[in-house]
């Protein structure tokens, strides 16, 4: 019997040609949940944190999540389930979803966790 083996992924500009936290940014700014003047000055001064390497990751997240946050979990279930139809779906490659579906298959696979939402999302109703 051989050893399982372990399968790393990072979705955004691997799998995807996109970067699903800004994606998911500006889904909140097209639902009007959040300014959205406001929402892109706050996130490129945490992006410049980010590149500087003194991101409050806690911070950072309070602010990512708060338009969803603050809608409780119907709502949230509801745009998720959107900007996975609309935003993330239409960006997969079958390309991606065969390396994944190689790699996944008989071993452990494992995401970057703010990727992993979308991955669950995607093999819990069958499109992986």
């Amino acid at each position: 019997m051989s050893k399982p083996r372990l399968a790393l992924f990072d979705l955004d500009h691997t799998l995807l040609p996109l970067d699903s936290d800004y994606e998911w940014g500006e889904f909140t700014i097209r639902l009007g949940w959040c300014d959205a003047s406001e929402f892109k000055r706050r996130n490129a001064e945490y992006f410049e944190h980010y590149r500087a390497g003194t991101l409050d990751i806690h911070e950072y997240i309070r602010f990512a999540t708060e338009a969803i946050r603050s809608r409780g979990p119907q709502q949230a279930a509801q745009a998720h389930a959107r900007f996975m139809d609309e935003v993330i779906r239409p960006a997969l490659r079958p390309q991606a979803l065969e390396r994944v579906a190689d790699r996944v298959d008989g071993d452990r696979g494992r995401m970057d966790e703010g990727d992993a939402w979308i991955f669950h999302d995607m093999s819990s109703r069958g499109s992986a």
